[in-house]
């Protein structure tokens, strides 16, 4: 009798405690995968955005440069030498893996996690409150110039520097802002933020608005 009513208790604990807590971790981990899942295909679709932006740009850019060079060898006389390009060569570089190009901006960093140190995301704080809620562009563009000297990582780095042209830009300091953005444009496609994003491709969809600055990277 003593056995059963124990059995009886310890079933109901189960039934009580075990298993709503069971259902819980189910679901806090069904999030957590859902979370994950997200988050790469918001990396995946800016991505794709960003780099179908820069291309259609570039591609327009590569047809002005190849029907500019075609003019200009078809006013050549016959005899004469022909001039050398006015525009220099566009080389795409890209790795063969299991039978497919794989593209550079496609491997994701590994660093973009140091922009998650809380001294880092502190100051960035900081600047971001200057600029957006006490709007003293100034300040914010001190406080995001002080972040990226205070930091040596180079995703830190960059990522600051992305947001100082960003208020610079505000400000009206237009040059230097396309200064730091093509700084930007020239690094490696490992640096990136939280989701993968190489920070080259928000800096060169900065320059894209401005087509004197699209001329001074090409």
């Amino acid at each position: 009798m003593h056995a059963r009513s124990h059995r009886r208790k310890l079933l109901l604990f189960v039934a009580a405690v075990i298993l709503p807590c069971l259902v819980l971790v189910g679901l806090g981990l069904r999030m957590i995968r859902q979370e994950r899942e997200l988050a790469e295909k918001r990396r995946s679709e800016e991505g794709s955005r960003l780099a179908t932006e820069l291309g259609n740009r570039l591609l327009v850019r590569l047809e002005r440069i190849k029907l500019g060079e075609a003019g200009a060898w078809a006013r050549v006389e016959p005899g004469q030498p022909r001039a050398r390009p006015e525009k220099p060569a566009v080389v795409l570089v890209a790795a063969v893996a299991d039978d497919r190009i794989e593209l550079p901006w496609e491997q994701l960093s590994s660093q973009s996690g140091r922009l998650q140190e809380a001294a880092f995301i502190r100051r960035i704080q900081e600047a971001e409150q200057a600029e957006f809620a006490e709007r003293r562009l100034a300040r914010a563009a001190a406080l995001y110039e002080a972040a990226r000297r205070q930091t040596r990582h180079p995703v830190q780095q960059a990522y600051a520097r992305l947001l100082l042209a960003r208020v610079l830009s505000k400000l009206g300091r237009l040059d230097e802002a396309y200064q730091h953005y093509r700084v930007l444009l020239g690094l490696s496609t490992e640096i990136s933020d939280e989701l993968g994003i190489p920070i080259a491709y928000y800096a060169a969809g900065q320059l894209l608005k401005d087509e004197a600055s699209l001329e001074v990277v090409l």
